[in-house]
């Protein structure tokens, strides 16, 4: 109990130097900085969402189911970061509003997208203060879309953080919870030829740690049983690609491409031994070894 009213006092410590902090930026005449971070702050926190299979998802063209969730999301998290070094007197109020300015234009920030709803928030945003993508900036997941909205991720060059082993329950419900368009969902094979960069993760702990599972359905389009219709068989991943995406992509995302991703002299390296060897074997029983 001691611990948890600590926990509770430093998060009502940092929300109320957080707010000190937007205070002073709209004092000091930073209106623009601050609209722009309340309005990044506004559409992930109000628009996102948590899971399609709880229905907990939110379409452009309804209201949002009624288990409707929001998603506490990395620019809450990174503001918050600077409260926290400002509170505890690492950094000066000065240092911290700019940090806080370089955030909206700087940063390298990730937006959770199940729905195609956020999706056009986040590109709007995108469009209306990022120039070009140079800092990697990217959308997690990218489930449900739209083929205008793959255009524009392709057009702003958007990192796609994608996990693929989604494919193994959604391809289930996928058509029943958002109808046409899931013609156009799960597209990271059209991101990643339009010229998106795109890495792969389990989602753990949401998901199991199951890098191998995600690659067979990267490849397969189906799920792990191959009970279903191949879902969308041209976003089908080589296995190149698809180990690529989890191994190459995830260094390039977090910018330690050259350094970790490859087995190549002086990189690091975490070795798996596999019975099997992926590019060998029947696609489908890639999960199995």
């Amino acid at each position: 109990n001691q611990t948890m009213q600590q926990v509770n006092q430093m998060g009502q410590d940092i929300a109320s130097k957080r707010g000190d902090m937007m205070d002073a930026m709209e004092a000091q005449g930073m209106e623009d900085t601050l609209a722009a971070a309340n309005e990044i702050e506004r559409a992930v926190l109000d628009k996102t969402d948590w899971a399609l299979g709880t229905k907990a998802y939110r379409t452009a063209d309804n209201a949002g189911h009624a288990y409707y969730n929001t998603f506490y999301d990395s620019t809450k998290q990174a503001y918050d970061g600077i409260a926290q070094q400002y509170a505890s007197g690492q950094i000066t109020q000065a240092q911290a509003m700019q940090m806080m300015a370089d955030l909206t234009t700087k940063t390298h920030q990730t937006f959770g997208n199940i729905n195609d709803a956020c999706l056009d928030i986040l590109l709007d945003e995108f469009d209306s203060f990022i120039k070009d993508n140079k800092n990697r900036h990217g959308i997690v997941h990218c489930q449900i879309s739209r083929k205008d909205q793959l255009d524009k991720l392709i057009q702003q060059k958007q990192h796609i953080y994608a996990q693929s082993i989604f494919l193994d329950y959604d391809i289930q419900i996928v058509h029943s919870r958002v109808g046409e368009k899931a013609n156009t969902s799960y597209s990271w094979k059209t991101l990643l030829d339009g010229g998106c960069t795109v890495s792969n993760g389990t989602d753990c702990p949401v998901e199991l740690p199951f890098a191998l599972g995600g690659i067979e359905c990267a490849v397969t389009r189906n799920n792990l049983k191959q009970t279903c219709e191949t879902y969308l068989p041209h976003e089908a991943f080589t296995v190149k690609e698809a180990i690529d995406s989890y191994t190459k992509g995830s260094a390039y995302a977090s910018f330690e491409e050259n350094i970790k991703g490859q087995i190549k002299e002086n990189y690091l390296a975490d070795f798996i031994i596999l019975d099997q060897n992926p590019f060998n074997i029947q696609n489908n029983q890639i999960h199995n070894h």
